[in-house]
């Protein structure tokens, strides 16, 4: 896995030094992941800052009982907190799949775990990587009025887990927590509003 992720961080910075184009292009744009709204009290939000053919976004993402299907008989209550980096490269713009690009997620999650009628919760914490492949549609882009500036994003790639690698239990009760087994899906469904771009 260290080997995966090092060869990937090399094509990433190999890229950035030789792949970038002279066309002048800086956009900063606000994000939200409908993923995160699937669950009661979901959401997200972020901000994205293109230069080039590379996009950095930070995001914050509040997605309780995630995972419900897996423990929903227990009476355990979920709420998943991370802070997620994804960096983004887009193919060369001259290229007919332009709006393309491969990248990387690291997320750092804080989770609060909870059971029916008892006081006592737990918090834990993790890592999260995800090598992700993903496309960009703008259906509005040749507007010249706000609908220009938005666009919807789909991402997918595996997501490699770490410090998730114990059953939490509950003292007292006995009830347990299942880690997650690794790697799982990671799917990303963004609507994006573009603030400012000077190209």
């Amino acid at each position: 896995m260290k080997q995966i992720t090092i060869l990937f961080f090399g094509l990433i910075f190999n890229s950035l030094l030789f792949g970038q184009t002279e066309e002048k292009a800086l956009k900063i744009s606000l994000q939200t992941d409908l993923i995160a709204y699937t669950t009661p009290g979901g959401w997200s939000a972020w901000l994205a800052i293109q230069h080039h053919q590379n996009k950095l976004s930070l995001a914050y993402v509040n997605f309780p009982n995630r995972y419900a299907e897996n423990y929903e008989e227990t009476g355990l209550k979920e709420t998943d907190r991370f802070f997620r980096v994804q960096y983004a490269r887009y193919l060369n713009p001259e290229n007919v799949l332009r709006n393309l690009y491969v990248g990387l997620n690291l997320e750092y999650h804080l989770r609060k775990l909870e059971e029916d009628n008892n006081p006592a919760f737990l918090e834990d914490t993790g890592f999260k990587v995800a090598p992700i492949v993903g496309y960009e549609w703008h259906p509005w882009i040749k507007k010249e009025n706000a609908l220009g500036n938005l666009s919807l994003a789909l991402w997918i790639g595996p997501t490699f887990l770490f410090s998730y690698d114990d059953d939490l239990i509950f003292e007292g009760t006995g009830s347990i927590y299942e880690a997650r087994e690794s790697p799982e899906v990671s799917v990303g469904l963004l609507v994006s509003y573009t603030l400012f771009k000077n190209y």
